[in-house]
């Protein structure tokens, strides 16, 4: 099922002219002579165990790599590269061989490197006899597979590391063989200057050679690549920390509540250019903005590589648990169990036999997978742990954000506010250029009419064929007709504005009258001063005062003064000794804004307060 697709990827991920670039190295771990067992162990290796290991220099592997999978040479017990014939090692408990290949990059591919390759060729590849699915999974990120052959004697697993930490080593693919107890992986390395240090390439033999007694287990080599990966990306979350801590400190100075540890302690720290007083001068809106948001994108693709690193370490404990079975589960366990008394439970919580539960308290390999599974256990709620600081950050990224909005929205109503204050001048000159046009349009209308050539003949007298210079009896004409025309229509001008604005008043609450919300009960209310007094008043609303009533749960209302009064559901008079009920209140409701009156209440609560209450 994997080998078309892995024919048609061939001819993009492998080398086809030229030679590899491949570093070998391989590590083993062996059993003590005899002689040698009850000796102390030397610093780095188990008790009963020899580990050895040869590794090649720099990209000068292709002679290892020849020798040790195509002529079946090994590291032996004494530290030396020889043949080892078609069986295994009777004194050999484990083997891993490392083949280091480089990426190769291909500057056609996109900005994710999807197209990049391997310095690799066919042929070495079909000798490290791998699962097929291996160059698939060659182009993907955050990924993990497991594979038995139908035999379980053959485990294969395939890590695709995250690009956002980007490791120095983001790829491994393996085949552990259990009869021959030796590990086959590839680990594809895509160092680059840029992004890495020579002391992140270096860490990965440091970190090998620091569990040098754990050799004999083929899931040494992920748990290395993991906790790279794991301090990478608390690395980068401690930078993203960093990042939104100093948007936080930048939206406090542009939102004017900057706090008392974010304030320079002496005004001489700080004199740059772009600061003034012991303060810089607070960012755009829209720089924050963009700071922002590449924090918090930051912030999402870890999250990716945190959940990832959360699902590989549960892969490899699964793994582990049932390599663990496999390992001692056989056909004797089930007759010999009848001597051994007492059920013991796996790792993986099944119950296993007597005989295997004595194997296991004498093969080392159940002891390093024991220290092996207790450091995944950990290395998984560390990255629990890690998941929830990177939740925390995200979510003081969106606060940050919303402030941001929040600032850009408000400076938008400002601007909103200036236009409307400009189109309000500009009305009100429209306003008073309409209201001097209106006083001499009907001056200029008589002026152009008495203007007129008929006029002329009414009022000019000829003699002897000259014409007599005008009189100016005629002049109290052109008043007599301007300005009663001008009084007339200034009346009609103001009847009208009048009118439109109690008809507008009367459909409004008292408190609300310049805004456009209608009364609660549909009804115009009535207004406090008649039409003639509106229409000589140069302001119709100046009088007008909101009411606040009462609340509905007290039998009495406060006033200013500290004052009770009966409210007007409880208000009554007495006359004659019987209680008359006072006056109903209007039917109609008045809206009240929120808020009004603040003041007047209270000082009525704090006048209450000191008074008791009959």
């Amino acid at each position: 099922m994997f080998y078309y697709d892995t024919d048609a990827l061939e001819s993009d991920i492998l080398v086809h002219d030229g030679a590899p670039k491949l570093i070998y190295h391989e590590y083993a771990a062996f059993t003590r002579p005899r002689i040698q067992q009850f000796q102390p162990a030397t610093a780095g290796c188990a008790a009963g165990e020899v580990s050895q290991s040869v590794l090649s220099e720099d990209w000068e592997g292709r002679g290892l790599f020849d020798l040790a999978l195509r002529q079946n040479h090994a590291v032996g017990r004494d530290g030396e590269f020889v043949p080892q014939g078609d069986h295994v090692h009777p004194a050999l408990r484990g083997r891993v061989r490392q083949v280091i290949c480089r990426r190769r990059l291909n500057f056609h591919s996109d900005d994710k490197g999807s197209l990049d390759g391997l310095h690799l060729t066919r042929a070495d590849y079909e000798t490290l006899k791998l699962h097929p699915s291996t160059i698939q999974y060659l182009r993907r990120t955050t990924t993990e597979s497991t594979f038995w052959d139908r035999r379980h004697e053959k485990l294969s697993i395939i890590l695709c590391f995250s690009t956002d930490p980007r490791p120095p080593y983001d790829f491994l693919s393996f085949t552990y063989s259990i009869p021959d107890r030796t590990a086959t992986m590839l680990l594809r390395q895509s160092y680059d200057p840029n992004i890495h240090d020579m002391d992140e390439l270096e860490q990965y033999g440091e970190r090998m050679q620091a569990c040098k007694s754990h050799w004999a287990h083929p899931l040494v080599t992920p748990v290395v690549l993991l906790q790279v990966q794991f301090l990478l990306s608390e690395r980068a979350v401690s930078e993203n920390e960093k990042e939104i801590a100093t948007v936080e400190q930048d939206v406090e100075r542009m939102a004017g509540f900057e706090t008392l540890d974010s304030r320079p302690k002496s005004r001489s720290s700080s004199s740059g250019p772009g600061q003034a007083n012991g303060h810089s001068h607070p960012k755009r809106p829209t720089e924050l903005m963009k700071n922002a948001h590449d924090a918090f994108k930051k912030s999402i693709k870890l999250l990716d590589t945190i959940t990832w690193m959360d699902r590989a370490v549960g892969l490899l404990l699964h793994v582990g648990d049932e390599l663990e079975e496999v390992r001692y589960e056989s056909e004797n366990d089930t007759e010999l169990s009848a001597d051994l008394q007492g059920p013991m439970l796996s790792s993986s919580g099944r119950t296993v036999t007597g005989f295997a539960r004595a194997r296991i308290l004498e093969d080392p390999m159940s002891a390093h997978w024991h220290e092996i599974r207790q450091y995944l256990e950990s290395l998984q709620q560390l990255c629990k742990s890690l998941e929830t600081e990177r939740h925390m950050l995200e979510v003081r990224c969106k606060s940050q954000i919303d402030i941001i909005y929040a600032k850009m929205q408000q400076e938008d109503n400002i601007l909103t506010a200036r236009m409307a204050v400009t189109s309000t001048r500009d009305s009100s000159s429209l306003k008073a250029l309409a209201v001097i046009t209106a006083l001499f349009l009907p001056g200029d209308f008589i002026a152009s009419l008495l203007g007129m050539a008929m006029f002329e003949k009414w009022n000019d007298e000829e003699y002897d064929g000259q014409k007599l210079p005008e009189t100016p009896e005629r002049l109290w004409l052109y008043w007599a007709l301007a300005l009663p025309l001008t009084f007339i229509i200034f009346i009609l001008w103001r009847t009208w504005w009048v009118s439109q604005d109690r008809f507008f008043r009367q459909h409004l609450s008292k408190e609300l009258s310049e805004e456009r919300y209608w009364t609660e009960d549909r009804r115009p209310r009535k207004l406090d001063h008649s039409f003639m007094r509106d229409f000589f008043t140069l302001s119709a609303r100046r009088d007008e005062k909101a009411e606040i009533p009462p609340p509905p749960d007290l039998p009495y209302s406060l006033t200013p003064q500290g004052g009770r009064t009966p409210s007007a559901s409880q208000a009554t008079s007495f006359v004659g000794g019987s209680k008359s009920p006072s006056p109903p209140a209007p039917a109609f409701r008045l809206k009240r804004i929120a808020f009004a009156g603040t003041d007047a209440r209270k000082a009525g609560r704090r006048s209450f307060r000191g008074q008791s209450v009959v």
